[in-house]
């Protein structure tokens, strides 16, 4: 799923969706967006899909255009506001096994609330908008997969973290989502991705498409592959702490601010969206996610590296945040990796980015020529800066004293 921001829902949906107006004409919105082939613009809800759906021809329809891989659209009909989405079957192979993981995610989720007492459920839990058959998804004519979800109304998403209490409430989110799946049965959960976040295996992808250089990239950015493969040898950390006891859990594997919706008026966290890669793992991969995503405040593109620096306030802020909901949680070997797997979720996103980079960038979308080299640059410089701040980094979260779980 993608976020429900007003910020990220283009004005004018029936005329920007409709009048063929030149890309470089439109409004450009903070994120990664494509506005060529990925222009969600041009790829309309087909009106088999809004009938499936329950909804009229006549639903106003606005592209949600922030993030990297599906199409959404928000249909607002006078009794049903629904997000539309396309899945994309390149990611995602099998886009009813995505669909079905996160059917049982939000109902186990939503008997978590219930068991806690939690107020309002409905903007603290997804919920999926079935078919009118009570299916999960809608295929289109062209065999697209579509599905649904109730709008939150009265929420909004951001893309850059603003202040350290907004990051230590977005990881308070993370934290909870995680706790509350606490005891959901793993092999329940769909790969949805296979080797997601195998480190090794994206470091070997890496090495792969630089000896092929398909597209005659890799003369420019030699220096990059040679500052990735240095730091190769702690690809596997957390990938090791299955033989030393911990439990695989459901894990979000997106763990950033943008996929927390925030309440318009107050920016309290409300709950977790887009589950497309929920599937088990360490949790610490995604507390390694929030450090990657929430704990600077520069583009993720950013081609001014010296703007890229982790500041200690908004690190201790999303570990206070995360361990107030899962310190108890962790295994006695998982706390003490926490900086570890922050520093291993920039290393592993860096090497993805410049493995898409020499490939042709076709996973990460792009707006514009070698945008996915200056992600992986960017990267580099969080990893630098991370490991000169190391000593610090590794004391905040011990402030939190909380106890850790030996089982």
């Amino acid at each position: 799923m993608r976020p429900l921001g007003s910020s990220l829902i283009a004005a004018d949906p029936r005329r920007s969706a409709r009048n063929g107006a030149h890309p470089s004409r439109r409004p450009r919105i903070k994120g990664t967006v494509d506005w060529g082939v990925h222009d969600p613009s041009r790829v309309l809800p087909p009106p088999e899909v809004l009938d499936a759906f329950g909804l009229p021809p006549s639903a106003e329809l606005r592209p949600v255009v922030d993030g990297h891989i599906n199409v959404s659209w928000l249909a607002i009909a006078p009794r049903r506001q629904l997000l539309l989405q396309r899945i994309n079957h390149d990611v995602f192979r099998r886009p009813e096994q995505v669909q079905e993981n996160i059917v049982r995610i939000t109902d186990w989720l939503r008997r978590a609330c219930l068991d806690e007492g939690v107020a309002d459920i409905e903007r603290a839990v997804l919920r999926v908008a079935p078919t009118r058959d009570d299916g999960a998804l809608a295929r289109d004519g062209s065999g697209w997969c579509w599905r649904a979800f109730h709008y939150i109304p009265g929420s909004r998403t951001e893309l850059e973290v603003a202040t350290a209490i907004q990051a230590e409430s977005a990881a308070a989110a993370f934290g909870r989502f995680q706790r509350r799946l606490g005891g959901f049965p793993v092999d329940r959960l769909h790969e949805t991705i296979p080797r997601f976040h195998d480190t090794p295996w994206r470091f070997a992808g890496l090495a792969a498409a630089a000896e092929d250089d398909a597209l005659g990239r890799r003369a420019g950015c030699g220096e990059e592959i040679d500052g990735f493969e240095a730091h190769a040898s702690s690809a596997s950390i957390l990938l090791e702490l299955s033989d030393h006891g911990a439990t695989q859990r459901p894990v979000h594997n997106d763990a950033k601010l943008s996929n927390v919706l925030l309440d318009s008026t107050t920016g309290a966290a409300l709950c977790v969206i887009d589950l497309d890669t929920v599937m088990p793992g360490s949790p610490l991969f995604d507390f390694g996610e929030m450090v990657r995503s929430m704990a600077h405040r520069s583009a993720e593109d950013e081609t001014d590296l010296d703007r890229v620096v982790v500041e200690p306030e908004l690190y201790g802020a999303i570990a206070r945040g995360y361990l107030a909901e899962m310190g108890e949680l962790l295994h006695e070997r998982e706390r003490p990796l926490l900086f570890d797997a922050a520093r291993l979720l920039v290393l592993e996103n860096g090497v993805r980015f410049l493995t898409d980079h020499l490939r042709g960038d076709l996973y990460f979308r792009v707006s514009r020529p070698g945008q996915n080299l200056d992600r992986a640059r960017a990267h580099l410089a969080l990893l630098t800066s991370l490991d000169a701040r190391e000593d610090l980094l590794r004391e905040l979260p011990r402030g939190a004293s909380i106890p850790v779980a030996a089982t």
